[in-house]
């Protein structure tokens, strides 16, 4: 059973992933977005660490995401 803390961290993840496909994100933010979970970088570690997930896996959910939405 998922925790509160890893349900909100959880959530932190899945905004991000709505934010880079919304139209109304503009195309600097989606950038910084994209470059959040692509940097490979300490915060993003951390917030996976702390939703209990895999960075591979959240990485694979955004590519899947952004190949469905380009069909």
């Amino acid at each position: 059973m998922l925790s509160g803390e890893e349900k909100m961290w959880r959530a932190v993840i899945e905004r991000a992933i709505t934010d880079a496909f919304s139209n109304r994100t503009c195309k600097a933010t989606k950038r910084e977005i994209f470059d959040w979970f692509y940097g490979g970088g300490f915060d993003f570690d951390f917030v996976c660490d702390m939703a209990d997930v895999s960075p591979a896996n959240v990485r694979r959910k955004l590519l899947r995401e952004k190949i469905r939405r380009q069909k």
